[in-house]
């Protein structure tokens, strides 16, 4: 898998997840809805692909 791939599948899921997580609070009163978690777990699952794909290279690199 690509670099890109792999942060965007990151990025894609932390997304989704985190605007789920906001709308249960939203709807059920358990919290507040705010957009600043939803940027900052997206963020957080972009530096996550990230290591994720730096983690891989290194592990499978050519000659070990």
């Amino acid at each position: 898998m690509s670099l890109s791939s792999i942060v965007w599948v990151g990025a894609k899921f932390s997304f989704l997840f985190s605007v789920s997580i906001e709308f249960l609070q939203l709807f059920l009163r358990l919290g507040t809805f705010q957009l600043s978690d939803i940027f900052y777990n997206t963020l957080g699952g972009l530096f996550g692909g990230l290591i994720y794909y730096i983690g891989y290279k290194m592990k499978h690199r050519k000659g070990n």
